[in-house]
Order: C-alpha cells, then sequence, then structure tokens
C-alpha cells in the first residue's frame, strides 16, 4: 500500500489570505462507481464557496463490492468490470481535484485484504495510485493532522447518534471522519484545558445503486454531504436534494 512519508502537516504555508491555518475540504464516502451523480458539481461549489486550499479524501473512494466479504449479489458486476467503471468515474475527480491526500480505508483496501486473506504477499500487488490510476498529487494515508486536527477515515471512530461526542472523547483530539454513513454532522466536547469537536462527514453515495440494497430497509439513511474545516472552526454542508421523500423517489435510471 502506498503511504507518503510525513503525514503531519503543521504548521501550513502563510496564504495569500496572510494567515497560516488551512482552509480544507473533507470529501466524505463515495464508493465509486457508485457515487451520486450530482456530488462532484457539489462539491466544486462547496470548494469555491469556502476557497479551499487543502482538499483530503476521507476514503472508501471506491466500493470493491465484487471483493466484498459479506453477500456479493449476482446481478452485479465483475470485480474487473466494477474497478473499470470506478477508473472512469474517478477520472473527472482527478481532474477537478489533483492533489489530494486520501485515507486508507476498509473498502479501498480489500483487494489487500482478499489478498492475505488468501495466502498472497501485498508485495505481488500494485499500489493504491497504480491500479487506480490516479494522478501524481493522489497520495494514501493512514491519516493525517493539520492544525492539530486529525483526518481519518473513520475505522476507529464510534458510531450512532452520539458517535461524534463519543470519538473526541476516545481521541481527546478534534476530528474529521467518514466511514459511518448515517448520522452525519458536528459534537463539541469541553473541559477545563480545551474545546474540542468530532465532525462525520457521511458520504456522497447513490443510495439507489445496488451495491447499497442491503439497507433499503433500514430506518436509518445515508447523510449525504461534505465537511470544510476553516481556520480550525468545522461546517458540515448537506447536499441540497430537498426533502426526503423527494429523495427517495425513484425518478432516475440508476448504475449496476
Amino acid at each position: 500500500m502506498h503511504k507518503i512519508n510525513d503525514n503531519y502537516i503543521e504548521p501550513l504555508h502563510i496564504t495569500e489570505r496572510g494567515n497560516t491555518m488551512a482552509r480544507v475540504l473533507f470529501l466524505s464516502d463515495q464508493h465509486h462507481p457508485y457515487c451520486h451523480p450530482e456530488a462532484l458539481d457539489f462539491a466544486k461549489r462547496i470548494y469555491e464557496k469556502y476557497d479551499i486550499d487543502t482538499v483530503i479524501n476521507g476514503g472508501d473512494e471506491v466500493e470493491h463490492h465484487a471483493l466484498s466479504f459479506h453477500m456479493r449479489r449476482p446481478d452485479m458486476p465483475s470485480a474487473q468490470e466494477e474497478l473499470k467503471r470506478a477508473i472512469e468515474h474517478l477520472q473527472p475527480w482527478y481532474e477537478t481535484f489533483p492533489e489530494v491526500t486520501v485515507m486508507e480505508s476498509n473498502h479501498t483496501s480489500r483487494p489487500f485484504r482478499v489478498a492475505l486473506n488468501a495466502g498472497l504477499p501485498t508485495e505481488y500487488l500494485k499500489e493504491y495510485k497504480e491500479f487506480l490510476k490516479a494522478p501524481k498529487g493522489w497520495n494514501w494515508a493512514p491519516d493525517i493532522t493539520i492544525d492539530e486536527v486529525l483526518y481519518m477515515h473513520g475505522e476507529g471512530a464510534k458510531g450512532g447518534a452520539g458517535g461524534a461526542y463519543a470519538t473526541v472523547t476516545k481521541y481527546r483530539q478534534s476530528v474529521v471522519h467518514c466511514h459511518m454513513h448515517s448520522f452525519a454532522g458536528i459534537q463539541w466536547s469541553a473541559t477545563k484545558q480545551d474545546m474540542l469537536f468530532c465532525m462525520n462527514a457521511g458520504c456522497i453515495i447513490d443510495p439507489d445503486a445496488l451495491a447499497f440494497a442491503y439497507a433499503k430497509n433500514f430506518p436509518n439513511r445515508p447523510t449525504l454531504g461534505l465537511g470544510v474545516v476553516i481556520d480550525g472552526i468545522p461546517y458540515f454542508e448537506p447536499m441540497p436534494l430537498g426533502t426526503k421523500i423527494k429523495r427517495l423517489k425513484k425518478t432516475r435510471k440508476v448504475l449496476i
């Protein structure tokens, strides 16, 4: 797996705005090729709205449904076809955001975990950048700290409605993650010594794709949105998709 050597950025260079803190866009779970069709345009708008200078991809940038350790649907694409489609869907993201730090994650790492499960050394496998045909500016890391805020995929975070509070209490550091698709948002925790936050940035998947059919009867649906941290202050930006009833209507053809 490809890892950048130094995953700690502090402090950042002084920008044209004259400050020394980052303006971070955190891209939540995409699960290509099953990303929401409006997600890229939404990300562009948020990038421009906040005058972003640093882009973090929270991981699970690809789904790898065909390599799942759970039930695999027979009406879904093969592993080869799914990877081909995922790379095609990632191309406009590569072009729009040429420099990105990507968090290592459970879905994207499935080829490595399948190989290890079969007894195959990872030395036989391609790195993320190579098999996803990513540009030079995309690099993978287990986590990254910017301005004392920890960015990660979220496998070590807590889920549920109170998960953000539990996570910041666990790490005693401000945290931004995704991984859990429901209950996105921000919670703060304060002591006499500090005041910290945790933001679950949700996801930007297509909830109608067959890859997520397993969750169609779950009471808690995916919370679609992105995370932003400006000068150390977090903001959750939900996708403007109208009412929940409108969002769940089957009004368009979805990718299988």
